[in-house]
C-alpha cells in the first residue's frame, strides 16, 4: 500500500476492502455491514430491544472490526471530499449513540460481539490521519495533551480537532458509558519519520510527504483517551 494508490481509491466499497487488507495483515478479523458481489467478506447481523434484526436497514456501519481483543465498529468514507467526512463523522456517533441507549448485540452467526469502540476511518487512516493528505499536517502533542497522557507522539492538525469534537458530543450525551468513540487509525503517530531532521519541536511535516503507511490503531474516549496500537 502506498499513499499514491490510495490517493486513487474513491468509491468505498474499494476502500472498504483496502483497509480490511490492511487489517487483516496485522491480524485483525474483519466482517462487513453489508455483503458486496465484487468481495467475499463474511457479514455481520444487528439486533436490539426494538428492532428484531438490522438486515434490511440501510443505516447500518460497514465494518466489525476484531482487534488485539479489542471490537470496534467502524464507519467508512472515501476521504475525499470534507462533506462526506463530516457525514461519517456524524454516523459514527450516531451509531454509538444507538448502542448506548439500545444496548445493541453484533453478532455473527452464533457468535456475539460487545463492541468497546466505535471509530470512523477514511482511506488515509493508514497513513494517520482522515483528511487529504494534501491538508494535513503533522505536529507533536503538546497543546492537545490529555489530563491522564493517553496519546500518540504525533497528531495531525485537523484529524485531531475532529476526534475532540466526537469526543466533545459524547461526554455531553452521557457520562457513564460502555463504549469509546473515536477514530480507527494507525501507529505512524508514535513515529512520524520526518521528525527525526527536525531541531525545532513545534516545526510540523505535511502528511503528503508521509509514503508509507504504519499498523492500525485506535484513538477513543472512554470516560478517558486511550491510544490502542496493536
Amino acid at each position: 500500500m502506498s499513499l499514491a494508490r490510495i490517493k486513487s481509491e474513491s468509491h468505498e466499497h474499494t476502500v472498504r476492502n483496502t483497509l480490511t487488507q490492511w487489517l487483516e495483515e496485522s491480524g485483525a478479523t474483519v466482517y462487513w455491514g453489508e455483503g458486496v458481489e465484487r468481495y467475499d467478506q463474511e457479514t455481520f447481523q444487528i439486533e436490539s430491544r426494538g428492532i428484531d434484526r438490522w438486515s434490511d436497514s440501510v443505516h447500518r456501519p460497514d465494518m466489525l472490526v476484531s482487534l488485539d481483543e479489542h471490537t470496534t465498529i467502524t464507519e467508512i468514507k472515501p476521504g475525499a471530499k470534507y462533506g462526506t467526512i463530516a457525514d461519517g463523522v456524524w454516523e459514527t456517533f450516531d451509531y454509538w449513540n444507538k448502542h448506548h441507549t439500545d444496548r445493541l448485540i453484533y453478532t455473527v452467526g452464533e457468535k456475539k460481539y460487545s463492541p468497546d469502540s466505535f471509530t470512523f476511518a477514511t482511506r488515509y487512516s493508514p497513513f494517520g490521519h482522515i483528511y487529504p493528505s494534501e491538508h494535513e499536517f503533522f505536529y507533536t502533542n503538546g497543546n492537545m495533551h490529555g489530563v491522564n497522557e493517553q496519546l500518540p507522539q504525533y497528531e495531525a492538525n485537523m484529524s485531531a480537532v475532529t476526534l475532540r469534537t466526537m469526543w466533545r458530543f459524547a461526554r455531553s450525551a452521557d457520562e457513564n458509558i460502555s463504549a469509546g468513540v473515536g477514530l480507527l487509525i494507525s501507529d505512524l503517530l508514535e513515529s512520524v519519520p520526518d521528525f527525526d531532521s527536525k531541531t525545532d519541536p513545534f516545526e510540523m511535516v505535511r502528511a503528503s510527504e508521509i509514503e508509507s503507511p504504519g499498523s492500525p490503531a485506535i484513538f477513543h474516549w472512554r470516560e478517558n483517551q486511550n491510544w490502542i496500537t496493536v
